[in-house]
């Protein structure tokens, strides 16, 4: 008998504070995962990412944060860039799929500086203006969502979700079909905030990653693994993003600063930034405490229950583990 979700904590909407819009979480008391509870239909979460000053669609920098963001992606494009090229020995000829691209620019960064084909790349990107950005600049070929990948792409000896696998409302289907399209020797990049992290414990129901309602999922340590598993994808190894710690604690100084109806003064700024850089340092220390991890996973050569196949079956490798179990017994 499923248990009911357990009532975590309530989080403003980081862009618009003032207006009092609290968003609930929820635990799973099975897997541990944290969840967006009642999340808005599809016409409205449209809506919360058209802020103007959601990050990972920003063109031009008209504030402090907005140029700092923009600053530190160009800087640390590169990094990224050979954490997905690292291992392949053969770019020209290796399949690539970025969910959540965004504008594009780690696949151009690919392309441009790696040695990978634009024609073995593809990106997922449901924001339409991001996605005419990408195709019209950079010539790439991008799907508004995962059900939209033509029935025989991949595999893919690279997946990468940069911080987009907490936007994706389908994560069992995601995950089934990321298995199934990741080649045998591929690896899966996923990228998250940490609500493990020091940083969300120290700033709370004000920790920026919350992102309500745009974040769906949270993943405590340990609970992504564990799902994961179940569809055959085993991580091989995991780092914190000492990044990640600097833009959430200067967002969520902000955020606290306006749900308190207090400036953002210099000194605010230098504590924030201050706190970033103890927060990368722990993270640096011990990964599990870091703002945000980057985890590799592969497929399992011998998971339980999972059968993979180009095309797929439609069926979860739970469903699939347990028709087994039934055909044995028989």
């Amino acid at each position: 008998m499923p248990i009911d979700p357990v009532p975590f904590l309530t989080v403003p909407d980081r862009f618009t504070p003032e207006k009092g819009d609290c968003w609930p979480l929820a635990l799973d008391p099975e897997t541990g995962i944290i969840s967006l509870l009642d999340p808005p239909g599809p016409l409205e979460m449209a809506a919360h990412y058209r802020h103007n000053a959601y990050s990972p669609h920003l063109q031009k920098a008209e504030s402090i944060p907005d140029r700092l963001y923009l600053a530190a992606s160009a800087l640390l494009l590169h990094r990224r860039a050979r954490l997905v090229a690292k291992g392949i020995t053969d770019p020209g000829k290796a399949r690539v799929l970025e969910i959540g691209c965004a504008r594009g620019t780690l696949l151009e960064h690919l392309a441009l500086h790696h040695g990978f084909s634009r024609s073995n790349m593809i990106g997922i990107e449901p924001d339409p203006a991001s996605a005419s950005f990408a195709r019209e600049r950079f010539k790439l070929t991008l799907y508004p969502s995962l059900s939209d990948l033509p029935p025989l792409s991949g595999p893919f000896q690279r997946i990468v979700l940069w911080h987009a696998l907490e936007h994706l409302p389908e994560l069992d289907a995601a995950l089934e079909q990321l298995s199934r399209l990741l080649a045998p020797e591929g690896r899966l990049l996923i990228a998250l905030p940490n609500p493990s992290g020091l940083d969300a414990a120290h700033y709370g129901p004000d920790w920026v990653a919350w992102d309500a309602p745009r974040h769906l999922w949270h993943f405590p340590s340990g609970t992504l693994e564990r799902l994961a598993e179940t569809y055959g994808l085993r991580r091989m190894t995991f780092k914190a993003w000492a990044p990640d710690a600097l833009f959430n604690a200067y967002m969520s100084e902000e955020l606290r600063c306006r749900r308190g109806k207090q400036g953002m003064h210099a000194g605010r700024k230098a504590l924030a930034l201050l706190k970033g850089g103890l927060f990368a340092l722990r993270g640096m220390l011990k990964t599990e405490d870091g703002a945000g991890i980057v985890r590799e996973f592969r497929r399992g050569k011998e998971a339980p229950g999972v059968q993979f196949s180009p095309a797929g079956d439609g069926v979860r490798p739970s469903e699939r583990s347990s028709a087994t179990s039934a055909d044995r017994q028989s």
